[in-house]
């Protein structure tokens, strides 16, 4: 990406200024408005500048993600969504699976060996891919080294850590789970299943607060994010757990699992429902129309009604009810198909009304000038 040399200099020594809408930009973002009138009659090529380069330097002090992307003057990239979604899904999954395995040790053995077998290795694969995308999407593979030292309390620092356990808590099991020892120490299973479920559930919500701790958008300024992806990653991790159950035959003892996984997966999507109706509603009354706007007849309105509302909350618990011997596999991976490709969209409709909030696009601001 080029860097703007003028914007660079200006934005070390701009002092912020707040609008009428309550939001805060450096003074050199506010010059622009002029700038732009000025030379409106000649094209407008500062703007045109702007556009080229995103004015990368000076959006990197007005707000950024801390990641490398940009969040004002720019959007985040499909890699960001991508490890939001596999990062909660893999923590749901954690979660999910550590559960079973106290359910086991207490004489409720729902999850078979073979289920175990595939489930465990599929989750620590899965939080291993988010914990790459986080590292190449830093840069640099030691980026991410220095954010698990730092000493520093922010939403990245803890959601690294909490990945890094995430990591380490699945692995640990996956090894117990294939040498066959998860029966060997009952004080060891319970330690590490309940590590297991504070490191997923940690991890779960700071795939949620990391949005909602960028003050640059007004849509994320609230709890009911972190809550959303909460709810939308324990749908995801039981998504999961049903899919991998599709490869266990019904003679082995898969149905009453699968009729436990699709009951708690009602419950979580429409947990996953109210929270978003409640953003919705928020949004709209906290300045942040935008959003409400974008998803339900804007630009996201195909993506949020036909892939996430329709595809991903309410196709799912009608073909989990039609999951029944023979056709088990096959409806099994279908409905954990749907309900992982709302969860994919309904990241990529959140993180996308971002470029909608006034403050995201530099060419936005001064549009009305040209």
């Amino acid at each position: 990406m080029g860097k703007c040399t003028r914007c660079d200099a200006a934005a070390e020594k701009a002092p912020a200024v707040p609008l009428a809408n309550g939001l805060v930009y450096p003074s050199v973002i506010l010059s622009l408005f002029a700038d732009a009138s000025r030379k409106k009659a000649s094209g407008g090529a500062l703007i045109d500048e702007a556009r080229k380069n995103q004015c990368h330097n000076t959006l990197r002090h007005v707000g950024s993600n801390r990641l490398g992307v940009v969040v004002l003057g720019g959007s985040m990239n499909e890699m960001v969504v991508a490890y939001l979604f596999l990062g909660g899904a893999g923590a749901g999954l954690l979660v999910v699976l550590s559960v079973l395995e106290l359910l086991r040790e207490h004489g409720k053995p729902f999850a078979t060996s073979k289920f175990r077998y595939i489930a465990w290795p599929l989750c620590l694969l899965t939080v291993l891919v988010a914990i790459t995308m986080l590292a190449v999407d830093l840069g640099r593979f030691d980026r991410l080294l220095q954010i698990l030292v730092s000493p520093a309390f922010t939403a990245i620092t803890v959601g690294a850590i909490a990945l890094a356990a995430c990591a380490l808590g699945s692995a640990v099991a996956s090894a117990v789970v294939m040498s066959d020892r998860l029966e060997a120490s009952c004080v060891f299973i319970h330690g590490v299943c309940v590590f297991n479920i504070v490191a997923g559930v940690v991890a779960m919500s700071y795939t949620g607060i990391l949005l909602s701790s960028m003050p640059s958008v007004v849509a994320w300024q609230t709890p009911l994010i972190p809550v959303l992806f909460v709810c939308s990653s324990l749908t995801c991790g039981l998504a999961c757990a049903l899919g991998v159950n599709s490869f266990v035959d019904a003679s082995d003892g898969a149905m009453p699992l699968v009729a436990r996984l699709v009951r708690t997966g009602r419950i979580t999507a429409a947990c996953e429902a109210a929270a978003l109706a409640a953003w919705l509603f928020w949004c709209v009354k906290s300045g942040a129309g935008y959003a409400w706007l974008a998803l339900t007849s804007g630009t996201y309105a195909l993506w949020f009604w036909a892939a996430f509302v329709t595809v991903g909350l309410l196709l799912p618990p009608i073909l989990g009810g039609f999951i029944k011997p023979p056709r088990h596999t096959t409806l099994c991976l279908a409905t954990a198909a749907c309900v992982l490709t709302g969860g994919v969209v309904l990241r990529f409709c959140v993180v996308g009304v971002a470029a909608f909030d006034p403050s995201q696009a530099v060419h936005a601001l001064v549009a009305p000038f040209m």
